[in-house]
């Protein structure tokens, strides 16, 4: 089985000198395409380094343009320039944190020699293998950009290598014949910038502790490598899914491996991924692998709000909490339209209050009251014999309407909703409580109805965008 084990840079880095450049094996495996998009990235990020355009965001350590090692940075071979310098050293040698730190030369040859395909994500240097040369730097995927040319100065280092981690990734999978990957990585943050749901034919495994998340479960992580994977050759180890794992070296934690992040219901989480497993309870595992992330993260910190924020002190977050998840909703109405309405211009004939009218495409995307009509027709026209070609619950479009109609209320409800929590014991404060709760209750229970749920509704017609549009110009 080819395998490929995933594994985090290291903040640890040696400053030692070292060798001149000497190779760049997962450069060269890569397209001609690819090799010029990763060398334009870093190429990219070193120019912000030496700007002192990259701010450190999450561990509030300043703009990392004032570290000597980036100062340092060449423009040699690694970022396709021709400067020389005695200043590389293997990416294993480099790196000192407390996962490289457990691990000797022996280790890392025992890896090759076994056959496994260990790839490092980097922030600066996207994705290496274990012996490419690099030089020493200070950068992490959540870091800043200060871009004043374009005035965004939210962008972070990973928001630039955007798909490519992906695509790169994937063109390795190819090339290599690979059929499992072993997530080693380190931080959610190195997680979430692969795209995971994109990466097809191929067994994932994220690994979970039930007590330890994040930086604090590293020394695990490689212990898990050092005296589990690395004593059997891939063809032979064997990992099962979605179960923990107790060995003596993990000092009291255990592992496990999930095949979707959030799957498993137990286990320590950092932020706001330890709400995907209720998530997934809610929504069903088949349609939380649909939503984009964008979706999941939205999710993630409605949740969060929800559970954290949304207390009798605190009632009025209900307020953006329901236009939160209202806001959700549109976009994915307005996603399906765009799809079924694509490529055309003629108006399409609607029955409105019982009269048919010509209803302009920008009018079907844009206004909720004309969507509904669309699918009001539509679902009649699934009654007919041609219904039985479509998988689509009756129930769907019986309960959908007035569903839809719910929420609508009691978003514009509490559209211009203003609470004052100052004066939220004043007379009368009783009722606005309960009635706050007892509304936010009824939000999400429709919100989250794993039959009538307007988001899902709009979820699952996206497998049908033929058969609408189809429809609208019948």
């Amino acid at each position: 089985m080819n395998t490929i084990i995933l594994i985090s840079c290291s903040r640890g880095k040696t400053d030692a000198g070292g060798t001149i450049f000497k190779e760049q094996i997962f450069f060269q495996i890569l397209s001609s395409v690819l090799q010029n998009e990763l060398l334009e990235k870093r190429k990219v990020l070193r120019k912000y380094l030496k700007n002192y355009q990259i701010t450190d965001f999450k561990f509030k350590e300043g703009n990392r343009g004032d570290r000597q090692e980036n100062m340092a940075l060449i423009d040699g071979s690694d970022f396709g320039g021709n400067d020389q310098g005695l200043v590389y050293l293997p990416a294993y040698q480099r790196y000192k944190g407390r996962f490289f730190g457990q691990l000797d030369k022996k280790d890392w040859d025992k890896c090759k020699q076994f056959g496994y395909h260990v790839l490092i994500l980097s922030g600066l240097y996207g994705l290496l293998s274990p012996n490419d040369s690099i030089q020493n730097y200070d950068c992490h995927l959540t870091d800043r950009i200060i871009d004043q040319s374009n005035q965004n100065e939210l962008s972070t280092i990973k928001n630039l290598w955007g798909n490519f981690l992906t695509e790169a990734l994937k063109e390795f999978i190819k090339n290599n014949k690979i059929t499992r990957i072993i997530d080693l990585l380190s931080e959610e943050d190195y997680q979430s910038a692969i795209d995971w749901m994109s990466i097809s034919g191929v067994k994932v495994l994220h690994r979970i502790f039930a007590k330890q998340s994040g930086r604090d479960a590293i020394p695990n992580m490689c212990k898990f490598l050092k005296y589990e994977i690395l004593l059997k050759k891939p063809e032979e180890l064997e990992i099962k899914e979605n179960e923990f794992i107790e060995r003596n070296y993990l000092n009291g934690d255990s592992i496990a491996f999930e095949t979707i992040i959030g799957e498993m219901p137990l286990g320590a989480r950092e932020g706001k991924r330890k709400y995907d497993a209720v998530l997934i309870k809610k929504f069903s595992k088949e349609n939380w692998e649909i939503f984009n992330n964008t979706e999941k993260n939205d999710l993630r910190n409605y949740e969060e709000l929800f559970v954290k924020k949304f207390t009798q002190v605190e009632i009025g977050i209900i307020v953006p909490i329901i236009a939160g998840y209202w806001v959700l909703l549109e976009k994915r109405r307005k996603k399906l339209m765009l799809k079924v309405c694509l490529g055309k211009n003629k108006p399409i004939k609607l029955k409105i209050n019982g009269e048919e009218k010509d209803i302009k495409i920008s009018e079907i995307i844009n206004d909720t009251f004309y969507t509904i009509s669309l699918l009001r027709e539509f679902s009649q026209f699934l009654a007919s014999p041609f219904r039985n070609k479509i998988e689509i619950p009756r129930e769907f479009f019986d309960n959908y309407f007035n569903k839809y109609n719910e929420l609508r209320k009691l978003r514009n409800d509490y559209l211009h909703v203003n609470y004052n929590n100052n004066n939220i014991h004043e007379e009368g404060s009783e009722k606005q409580i309960a009635k706050a709760r007892e509304d936010m209750d009824k939000f999400r229970s429709i919100f989250f109805h794993k039959k009538y749920s307007p988001f899902l509704l709009f979820v699952e017609l996206e497998k049908y965008i033929k058969e609408l549009s189809n429809f609208i110009v019948r």
